[in-house]
């Protein structure tokens, strides 16, 4: 963990600037995979659950990552296996 401001306000700025671009990209995806919106929902309760507990429970950052892939990839795949009627959001 830095405590250099420039370093965090840098790193912010970028991750501001990536999760922007990266909407455009779910967005455009979200009509097409149709457990893709409830996956997101989870992944940000659970980032949220994440730093809540971060005073009393150090989670590793693999063990996170490897959550939000199966999540993902769950929604992918079942959004693959289960098609929704079309014109259903």
């Amino acid at each position: 963990m830095s405590r250099d401001a420039f370093v965090i306000f840098t790193s912010n700025i970028f991750a501001i600037l990536g999760l922007r671009a990266l909407y455009f990209v779910l967005a455009g995806t979200v009509l097409t995979l149709r457990f893709l919106r409830h996956a997101l929902a989870i992944i940000l309760v659970l980032i949220g659950v994440k730093m809540i507990l971060a005073r009393w429970v150090e989670v590793p950052t693999s063990a996170s990552l490897i959550g939000v892939a199966t999540i993902l990839g769950g929604a992918i795949g079942l959004s693959l296996l289960l098609p929704g009627k079309r014109g259903d959001p």
